[in-house]
């Protein structure tokens, strides 16, 4: 989980399980996606508390961690 301090954004492309073991989102996998593609995806959710103003700005954040993260990986 990466933490996007300036906008108090954690954004997250796995679940933690009670024995510390990192797995795919049980709710993708519901849907059909194998592993891999779940192990790929980064899942956003919105809350009541949340405003149409800050969208963009968390939308903004991804994209530079998905940036990072690509020259990481070499892709």
């Amino acid at each position: 989980m990466r933490k996007c301090h300036a906008l108090q954004t954690h954004l997250s492309e796995v679940r933690v399980t009670n024995a510390n073991q990192l797995e795919p989102s049980h709710v993708l996998m519901a849907l059909g996606m194998t592993e891999i593609e779940a192990f790929s995806c980064i899942w956003f959710s919105l809350g009541w508390f949340n405003q149409a103003n800050e969208i963009p700005q968390v939308v903004e954040a991804a994209k530079k961690v998905v940036g990072q993260l690509r020259a990481m990986s070499g892709g």
